[in-house]
Order: C-alpha cells, then structure tokens, then sequence
C-alpha cells in the first residue's frame, strides 16, 4: 500500500527530521519495514530548514506555512495527490485528522486518525475547532487511540466505527535497567543521596507544585533526599529552594537520567488533559525498572492495571508523600508489560480494514 502521514514536524517538542521519536514516527517506520511505501508530510510549527528526501526507509517532505497559511491546506492536498495514497494518516494535532479526513475524500483513500491525547484540552476555548475534528473522528475510516478513555471520549462525541488501541511505547534503544551509581557519576551526582525524578513539563498545568509540597514534606523525614528535575520550565514558576533543575537534556542523557533516581514521580490533574495523557514518562521508566508513584488519573490507573508503582490521588499531597515514601522504602521494579512498536504495528496490519 500506498501510505501518507500528515503531522506537524516538532510533535512533543522533538524534531522529526533530526531527532525522530514516538508514535509519529515508529508507526510509519514500522509499516514501511512491512513493505509498505510511506511518505512524512510535515508542517513547520517551528522555525527550521524545509527538507526533503529519503531516510528511515521512508520519503520525506516538510511545508513551511509562513506566508501561504491560507493556501496551506491546498498546497497540502497537492502534495498529498502526487503520492497517491491508500491510506492517510493524520496525526499529532487536531488539524492533521481533520485534514487526513477531507484528503482521502478528496483522493479516493481512506483516513486513519491517531489520538495520543485529548487534543481539545489544549485549546478549551476553541470550539469550532473542538467540533470540526470530532466530526473528523466520527467520519474516519479507522480511528487509534493510546488508551482507553479516548475511546470512550469519541464514542461520547458519536464514533460508531472502529478504534483500535494502539499504546505508547518506548524508543527502542536505551531504555533499559543500568547501575544506579555509575548513571550517578556520568551525570556528576552525588553518590549518598536518595533522588526522586521528574522528567517533562515543569508547568502548574500538571500539578507539580502538589510534587513541590510532597517533596518538602518528605524531606522533612528523609534529609537526604533530593527531587531532580529536568525538561521545559514553565516561565514564573519558582522551584522549590533545594531542588536541582538540570534544564532540558539531550536525548541520550535520558536513559541515564532515569537510571540514576530512585524513584520516578509522574503527577497530573483530574481534568480533561489529565484523564486522557498516556504519559511516555511512566512507559519509559518502566522499561528501565524504576519504581514511580503516579498521580491515579485515568489513564495512569489503566497503564498500571496489572500492578506496579504507587498511586495517589490527584491533588492529595499527603497521599502523593505516601506513595513516594512507600516507593522509596520498597524499591520494587515495576511488573507491566510493555509494548513494542513491530508488535503495535502487527496489530494494525492485521485490522480488516487496514488493507
């Protein structure tokens, strides 16, 4: 077959081209390793040098849409009707499912859209938008989602065809159990501490003031622990004094980040952005064996269905202290299976309708 995916190119903040990651780019990676031909069309959302050509097995094509965002969608299309799809695969945001849906229509091919968010909580006052890709949802040929309750969430805005769960799953390369300390030391940390790690966005959107709070608490009781943070820094928000922020790090200073902290905490509100993320965090500190203490958002409470980890109310500081202190005291690995891109992409290989 014949199959395009429309994304935006820095989907999770990471450039596709240069830094490929997750399910935009697994997905299509894995498909084309099953014989199929795959092209990336992806938009600039960033500033960054158009390219295309050849890599992963796929063919690849970036749009910058300053000065053309009103004839962006046609220029699209164009693109979209000289590869002469099968398939159409929009992902990463609202507008790339709306969009696979119109194209296929136009073209004669079918529209897969792929939900790893609730991608209406980004914009809650956004309406139309909210309603133009719903609509999207409801006409797709085949929609897949990263959990449950986006399932559940579509079929609440009037999906009556299929969806197929496809989870998030981790890169498969450096995500792996290695020596707390020798970690310790490549990232210059002290050895005689106890680290509890967050690893993503440092924004109040996410609860991590409840963290904050847990935290000094703790402290309070374990004196020598210390809570590590790394990634985006929401602008005005104060860390706690003590607390270390190593900033955003390179991509293969994550395995090692993970593996040197003793427990990971991942914490989220009961919203609709909490309930709905599937956070690639917890999958990968998972896969390297690390204990973590979560807040029980829905979507956290699925991922741990069959055991493993801590859990704590969202928004409860005292149960968020509970669950990392049972977590530090413990030291127990995690015993969730984890998924495997070849594995989720045999699944969609094999839907009867995905021929």
């Amino acid at each position: 077959m014949r199959i395009l995916l429309l994304s935006k190119r820095h989907p999770m903040g990471r450039d596709l081209v240069e830094r490929p990651y997750g399910r935009f780019f697994h997905l299509p990676r894995e498909l084309a390793a099953r014989g199929h031909a795959v092209k990336m069309l992806l938009v600039h959302h960033k500033r960054a040098e158009a390219w295309s050509g050849s890599q992963h097995g796929m063919e690849w094509e970036t749009v910058e849409p300053r000065g053309r965002l009103l004839s962006l969608p046609g220029h699209l299309l164009d693109r979209a009707r000289d590869f002469r799809p099968n398939w159409i695969l929009g992902c990463s945001d609202t507008y790339y499912g709306i969009l696979a849906v119109r194209f296929a229509r136009r073209l004669g091919a079918r529209a897969l859209l792929d939900a790893y968010d609730n991608y209406a909580s980004y914009v809650p006052w956004c309406r139309p938008l909210h309603a133009a890709w719903f609509a999207a949802a409801r006409a797709a040929d085949l929609v897949s989602v990263a959990g449950p309750t986006l399932a559940t969430l579509f079929e609440r805005h009037g999906r009556r065809g299929p969806t197929l769960l496809l989870p998030m799953a981790v890169d498969p390369v450096g995500f792996f159990p290695r020596d707390r300390f020798r970690c310790r030391a490549q990232l210059g940390l002290p050895y005689d501490r106890e680290y509890v790690g967050y690893f993503g966005s440092v924004s109040r959107s996410r609860d991590i003031e409840v963290l904050f709070e847990a935290w000094r608490r703790l402290r309070v009781r374990r004196p020598r622990l210390e809570l590590l943070l790394a990634g985006r820094l929401e602008r005005g928000l104060a860390l706690p004094q003590g607390a270390r922020f190593l900033g955003y790090l390179a991509d293969d200073l994550l395995p090692i980040l993970m593996n040197a902290v003793d427990v990971l905490a991942v914490v989220n509100r009961d919203s609709a952005f909490g309930n709905y993320s599937y956070p690639i965090k917890l999958y990968e500190a998972m896969a390297c064996g690390l204990p973590v203490a979560a807040s029980a958002t829905e979507s956290v409470r699925w991922i741990l269905r069959a055991g493993g980890g801590s859990l704590a109310a969202p928004g409860d500081t005292e149960a968020l202290v509970c669950a990392l202190e049972k977590e530090l005291s413990s030291n127990a690995m995690p015993s969730v299976m984890q998924p495997d891109w070849s594995t989720l992409v045999e699944t969609l290989s094999t839907h009867p309708l995905f021929r």
